[in-house]
């Protein structure tokens, strides 16, 4: 289980790279194993890659997968809004909040890295992160990132969610908000090239 979240601003941008890319070469690397599709990555962090092959093309390897930035409404059916914005429903102080509860496809995985908030007075204290209701991957106190006055914080380990599973992410917020919060879940998401409706 990822137990803690280290702020932006105590990371150099070179462990921020790595904690990205170790959970996009995840996504890719699970997608590649349960749907039988090949994927090139480059040398870097994260799992082995030696069963994962390239496919040559002319000169070149071509992936047939593709990771990407989770987005909230086109990936996760997320927040309030019917759009991509990073936005919650109302909060209501000490009532946790069912940001996202959403089923992967059976050719999709996601990976989950981090947090962040977009407003100048953060009210989220707790955000944990389920496979359906019963494995909880994360439990993550935002409290001190909020009082260090930092607004991103990234996992110490990436929460990886499987073909077809059910991905949730619950929010505790300490303050009511009858607007609700813009906040952001980091993540990484893999789906073969041309499936999802912004790679086709």
């Amino acid at each position: 289980m990822a137990r803690a979240l280290y702020p932006a601003t105590h990371l150099t941008p070179a462990q921020i790279q790595l904690l990205a890319e170790s959970a996009e070469r995840a996504v890719l690397v699970e997608c590649s194993r349960r749907t039988n599709k090949k994927v090139f990555l480059k040398a870097g962090p994260g799992p082995d890659t030696a069963q994962i092959g390239g496919q040559l093309v002319g000169n070149r390897l071509e992936s047939e997968l593709v990771a990407r930035a989770g987005l909230p409404d086109t990936d996760y059916n997320a927040g309030a809004v019917t759009y991509d914005q990073w936005l919650t429903a109302a909060l209501t102080a000490s009532v946790e909040y069912n940001f996202i509860s959403q089923q992967l496809r059976t050719d999709q995985v996601a990976a989950v890295y981090g947090v962040a908030t977009l407003d100048a007075n953060p009210g989220i204290s707790r955000v944990r992160a389920l496979v359906g209701t019963a494995i909880v991957l994360a439990a993550w106190d935002t409290t001190p990132l909020w009082a260090a006055q930092d607004t991103m914080g990234y996992a110490d380990e990436y929460s990886l969610f499987g073909v077809q599973e059910t991905m949730n992410i619950w929010l505790m917020p300490f303050l009511t908000k009858a607007a609700g919060e813009r906040f952001i879940v980091l993540s990484y998401i893999a789906e073969p090239k041309g499936t999802g409706p912004i790679t086709k």
